[in-house]
C-alpha cells in the first residue's frame, strides 16, 4: 500500500510539472493575463527591466516551448525578441534577436492571419526598423490587413479603446497613403484631423 501511495505521488508530481511546462496546456489565454502582457510589452519599449519581467511572465505562464503558445502570445514573444534587439548593444546580437523575432511573428501571422493584434505587433516593429533589413513587403501586407480589419469594426477580440490606439498609430506612422487615411477617417471620424 505504501508503494502505491509513493507511485501515485510521483505520477501526480509528473502531471503537475508537465502542465507547468506546457505539455498539458491548451492554447487559451485569460483576458487578465493578456492585459498584463500588453501593459508590460508597451512599458518594455523603453525599460529593459520591464522586458525581463515580460519575458519571464510569458515563459512561466506558457512554458518555454513556443509551439505551446496561443498565437497572440507567440506574437508578443516575437515582440519580446524584437525589443531584446532594441536594448542590446552588439550589432550581431541585434540582428540575431531581430531575425528570431521575424521568424516567430511569421508563425503567429500564419496561425491567425486575421488577428488585428498580431498584425499590429508585427507592423509596429517593422515600422521602426531600417528598410535595409528587408521585410518591406510584410510591412505593406500588414498595413493593408490592419486597415481592412479596423474597418470591419469587430470588437470581440480587441476593444474599441485599443483599436483606437491602433488607428492613431497607423495615421501617425507616415506609412498610409492619403486614400488609406481618408478610409480610416471615414469609418472613424473621431480620428479625423480636419
Amino acid at each position: 500500500m505504501r508503494h502505491i501511495k509513493f507511485y501515485l505521488f510521483i505520477l501526480i508530481s509528473i502531471i503537475i510539472a508537465a502542465s507547468k511546462n506546457g505539455f498539458c496546456q491548451d492554447k487559451t489565454v485569460t483576458s487578465a493575463t493578456l492585459e498584463n502582457i500588453r501593459n508590460l510589452f508597451y512599458s518594455s519599449v523603453d525599460d529593459e527591466n520591464e522586458l525581463m519581467k515580460l519575458d519571464s511572465l510569458i515563459t512561466y505562464e506558457f512554458s518555454d516551448t513556443l509551439s505551446q503558445y496561443p498565437p497572440v502570445i507567440l506574437a508578443y514573444y516575437g515582440g519580446v525578441e524584437a525589443l531584446k534587439a532594441k536594448h542590446t548593444f552588439w550589432p550581431f546580437n541585434k540582428l540575431s534577436y531581430f531575425n528570431s523575432s521575424m521568424d516567430i511573428l511569421k508563425t503567429a501571422v500564419k496561425e491567425e492571419p486575421d488577428n488585428l493584434e498580431i498584425r499590429f505587433i508585427r507592423f509596429s516593429i517593422l515600422d521602426n526598423v531600417p528598410g535595409i533589413l528587408g521585410f518591406s513587403e510584410e510591412r505593406e501586407i500588414d498595413k493593408d490587413e490592419i486597415i481592412f480589419l479596423l474597418c470591419n469594426k469587430d470588437y470581440s477580440k480587441l476593444n474599441a479603446k485599443i483599436q483606437g490606439n491602433i488607428i492613431r498609430y497607423m495615421i501617425n506612422s507616415g506609412r498610409l497613403s492619403p486614400g488609406q487615411i481618408d478610409l480610416l477617417t471615414k469609418h472613424f471620424p473621431e480620428y479625423s484631423s480636419k
